[in-house]
């Protein structure tokens, strides 16, 4: 559940325990309203209380001291522990596999498990690794795919996601004497006559 949906139920819980039925109060003295600004000038001292809570609270969990990563973490009970688990802020550790905004798996589906492993074996082996296709968006993801797969360990020779076969004596790093890791797509070398 996200924080947000949290925090209108806990507000809700709040303005509901605060109006019983038989008070009589106009729709906008509520919780809610005087957090968006729009309570009256006679807004409820009980409504004006649980407010005062909700932002003493804010306080707390802003003055805490920031989680140490992958050490310690801030526990923040929103709502009652049978009703919720307690939401938990903590940084990763920095030696946890990191983040990447494209998708891993898809060297696995275009080339399969035992060609994708056999790709990383080479890589891991420091030869020289072309990675041909039609599809550029597919190739560019898969390269970068394939250089992420070896955390923890780092790659350190060229990974060129798409090679432009535009570009001038392009076909010249192919002949390059250290390993690399480079995308093509497959016009590349109809580009390059003198290319063998």
């Amino acid at each position: 559940m996200r924080f947000s949906r949290i925090l209108a139920k806990t507000l809700a819980a709040a303005g509901s325990s605060v109006m019983p039925r038989q008070l009589s109060h106009r729709d906008g003295d509520t919780v809610w309203s005087v957090l968006t600004g729009q309570a009256y000038d006679n807004t409820p001292t009980i409504v004006l209380h649980d407010v005062k809570e909700i932002e003493t609270w804010i306080l707390r969990l802003l003055s805490a001291p920031v989680p140490v990563p992958g050490k310690t973490r801030v526990q923040l009970e929103v709502l009652s522990p049978t009703a919720h688990a307690p939401l938990v802020f903590a940084l990763p550790d920095h030696t946890r596999f990191t983040l990447v905004d494209f998708p891993l798996h898809l060297p696995l589906e275009l080339l399969g498990v035992d060609t994708c492993l056999k790709v990383l074996t080479l890589i891991l082996l420091e030869n020289k690794v072309v990675v041909q296709s039609r599809d550029y968006n597919a190739l560019s993801l898969s390269v970068l795919a394939l250089v992420a797969m070896l955390h923890p360990l780092q790659y350190m020779f060229p990974a060129i996601p798409l090679l432009p076969s535009c570009m001038a004596c392009a076909e010249q790093l192919l002949l390059a004497p250290t390993p690399f890791l480079i995308g093509i797509k497959n016009t590349f070398f109809t580009h390059k006559n003198n290319f063998r």
